[in-house]
């Protein structure tokens, strides 16, 4: 209307700064708005040059002793505005030529040999400049002019960062944000923080409100001058929300229970995990899974005849089958046209009796599943895992998805786990779409666009279907970016984007909450974590760090010294005896440990007790992993250091060995 009604006016103020660093800015915006009224051709440029400082002073404009300005300093963070902004007055220019002038700016003009122009600023003499404050030539730590990144800022002012997420009122304030009843409902989970964690430096960012059904991620972040500091609250709304202290038990009652009752009633249910690595995600489907073969062979599953289980999982464009009987049997989808939907052919079933032959069979299907070591889970789920249990009539697909990692955290990952983790996003993203279209009860569902939800068909389109979504989060302070991601995800897929609730708060510094008396005068900056590097095994900073074992250490020292070849000497046949000849019994080398030898040997050196895991996975451990899985640095560098040690002294009792073999 302001184009289009009649008589319609526009007054447009441009506003310049009048600096010389903005004359580009200023020149910019003033073509910009006469380029709006057709007033451009009106513009007028003239050209004049500038005489040189020799110039000026062998004409006597300006004095001998005139000086070429230093360059300008930069402004210090965080500083108050320069003097000659807080002028009552403004500064009246004035040109008095053959008399001395004081430049009360010449610190701010840079020199001749760093600019292209030549200029002086010539200013009222009379006008003192006011001494800069001290904060301006001061510093506030050795931080302040350093571009971190936004994790170890967040290390790095910890202090102001717990102050405000205790005192915040932003939780309080908040109303109840329970989701509607739909086909696709969202919990949320959130995990406790471990030890190491802490011992690492890392805080609590996530607030659970169960009675709002309300989970908060508070977003700690700094301005752009990575000196001032603020917080954006991240409010979620969900249908459950479980804090870390809830029980696997509670959260089978709130969030699966009502699932199983549904497939029992002749139903189809899905029960969906979705998290990021790390997060708890498949601790809380193990858990759940044995309720559940609990819930079906307890009194609620009588009288609905046999159980019958399919294990498989998607991982990238293939399907494998979980319960066959060689590994890495692929499955087939066959395609039945636009009536018939999908269908997968060629799986193997299980009829367990019982809630233990039940859990047996889910044992087995997931010591198959792919994993792999990421930077955050030692064994990270690769794949989506898929569990179909037909009770009578009805359908229970419990859905272990895949770990989800941002992009910029699998940089040091190789080219196949990179191309791993965008089939997973897309899978993600195929997903989305189907559940989207499901709950806006749109005619059609693009479920071919993936195998994952070519697998989950009949959770979309069959009559009165129900899919409960549970997101786990870490409630670290690294892993923001991680949990806000997850949460946006699974409220996309039920249509409660909405409904997410974000504020921002201001941070006070750490000088500011001691002078208010909210922190100790002593308190000092923490410093930022020292991601965990893994030594060059074999090499002497490794001996350095290793533990006190002078044995192992002496084996070591000799498998990297080598041993001068002794001559051979001829002896006499009856010399030779079959003890001679025969090889002495050999340490074996880790690599070759079974599952057993590992978890006894781990036990025995270090009164361990290790995962289902053989000497090579072991070996391939780093010492960020070790440190995790022992929960404290110590125990994690022993362990790290012990498995290396008996693989130098197994590599150095075999080299003796052969050298034995070769004398003779």
């Amino acid at each position: 209307e302001s184009f289009t009604a009649p008589n319609a006016r526009i007054s447009v103020i441009a506003t310049v700064a009048p600096t010389a660093t903005d004359t580009e800015h200023s020149i910019a915006t003033l073509r910009t708005v006469l380029s709006w009224c057709g007033g451009e051709d009106a513009g007028y440029e003239q050209k004049e040059e500038v005489p040189s400082l020799k110039q000026l002073q062998r004409q006597g404009v300006l004095p001998q002793e005139a000086e070429r300005p230093k360059p300008p300093q930069a402004p210090v963070v965080g500083a108050p505005p320069a003097p000659s902004f807080h002028h009552s007055k403004p500064v009246v220019g004035k040109i008095e030529p053959k008399q001395p002038i004081t430049d009360p700016c010449k610190d701010a003009i840079p020199p001749h040999s760093q600019v292209n122009c030549k200029f002086t600023r010539i200013l009222n003499p009379t006008a003192q400049p006011k001494k800069a404050p001290p904060a301006l030539c001061k510093d506030d730590g050795p931080s302040t002019r350093m571009n971190f990144d936004k994790r170890t800022s967040r290390h790095h002012h910890r202090p102001e960062f717990l102050h405000t997420l205790t005192h915040t009122s932003f939780v309080s304030a908040l109303q109840e944000g329970r989701l509607a009843a739909g086909p696709v409902e969202v919990c949320i989970r959130k995990r406790p923080l471990f030890p190491y964690e802490v011992q690492q430096g890392e805080f609590d960012v996530i607030t659970v409100d169960a009675a709002k059904a309300r989970v908060v991620v508070h977003n700690c972040l700094m301005h752009p001058d990575m000196y001032r500091m603020f917080v954006t609250h991240h409010a979620f709304p969900s249908t459950v929300a479980f804090p870390d202290a809830t029980s696997n038990e509670e959260v089978y009652l709130q969030a699966a229970h009502p699932i199983v009752e549904h497939a029992l009633s002749g139903q189809v249910a899905t029960l969906l995990m979705y998290g990021q690595t790390g997060s708890g995600k498949t601790h809380t489907m193990n858990a759940l899974e044995l309720c559940v073969a609990q819930a079906l062979f307890a009194g609620e599953g009588e009288g609905i005849g046999p159980v019958r289980v399919r294990c498989f999982e998607i991982a990238g464009k293939h399907c494998y089958d979980l319960l066959a009987s060689t590994k890495h049997t692929e499955l087939a989808f066959i395609d039945l046209g636009d009536g018939g939907g999908v269908q997968l052919a060629g799986s193997e079933e299980a009829t367990p009796t019982t809630s233990t032959e039940m859990v047996e069979v889910l044992e087995r299907a997931k010591r198959r599943r792919a994993t792999a070591g990421t930077n955050i889970n030692a064994t990270s789920s690769r794949s989506h895992s898929i569990c179909q249990v037909c009770v009578g009539a009805g359908r229970l697909v419990l859905v272990d998805c895949a770990g989800s990692e941002r992009k910029e955290d699998s940089a040091h990952h190789t080219e196949a786990r990179r191309k791993e983790g965008a089939e997973i996003n897309s899978s993600i993203y195929a997903l989305k779409e189907c559940m989207r279209a499901m709950v806006s009860g749109a005619s059609h569902l693009p479920f071919r666009a993936h195998l994952l939800t070519k697998a989950l068909r009949e959770s979309f389109t069959a009559p009165n279907a129900r899919i409960s979504v549970i997101a786990t989060v870490a409630p670290t302070a690294t892993d923001t970016e991680h949990s806000i991601a997850t949460l946006r995800t699974v409220l996309s897929w039920c249509g409660g984007e909405d409904a997410i609730y974000e504020q921002k708060e201001e941070v006070p510094s750490l000088k500011q909450l001691q002078r208010q008396g909210a922190l100790p005068q002593e308190a000092e900056r923490p410093k930022p974590p020292q991601a965990p590097v893994a030594p060059t095994p074999f090499a002497p900073s490794f001996l350095q760090q290793a533990v006190n074992e002078p044995q192992a250490q002496a084996q070591a020292q000799a498998a990297r010294k080598p041993e001068p070849r002794p001559k051979p000497k001829p002896r006499a046949l009856s010399q030779v005896t079959p003890a001679a000849t025969a090889p002495a019994a050999a340490t074996k080398h880790p690599n070759v440990w079974s599952v057993l030898e590992t978890q006894q040997w781990a036990h025995r050196a270090l009164n361990l007790q290790l995962p289902a895991i053989d000497g090579k996975t072991l070996l391939r451990w780093n010492l960020g992993q070790c440190r995790r899985f022992c929960g404290s640095d110590a125990r994690g560098l022993k362990l790290f250091n012990h498995i290396r040690l008996q693989s130098d002294a197994a590599a150095a009792e075999e080299k003796v060995r052969r050298r034995q073999l070769a004398s003779k």
